[in-house]
């Protein structure tokens, strides 16, 4: 009579419920280290710069709107100026 072989090895694993269980795992994970560490708040960025050019073909605008009187570039590059903060800030 032959000696019975006993088997050490281990029975087989259904690597597909195993696959599953470690993707739920990692996404589970995932989600719990976003949670507890959220990404840090983003800076309101202007929808355009405010460059002394824009400020300058605004102003350029309003004196020819005005019907070009002379002697009120100041007036009116400060009034450009102004236009173009607030209409950045609607914008943001």
């Amino acid at each position: 009579m032959k000696p019975v072989k006993t088997s050490k090895t281990q029975p087989k694993k259904n690597t597909v419920a195993t696959k599953k269980l470690t993707a739920l795992a990692t996404q589970s994970t995932k989600k719990s280290a976003a949670l507890s560490n959220p990404a840090p708040a983003r800076e309101a960025k202007p929808v355009f710069e405010i460059t002394t050019e824009r400020i300058s073909l605004r102003a350029h605008a309003i004196w020819e709107e005005q019907g070009r009187p002379q002697g009120r570039e100041l007036e009116h590059w400060l009034q450009a100026e102004s236009q173009l903060k607030a209409s950045q800030s609607f914008a943001a």
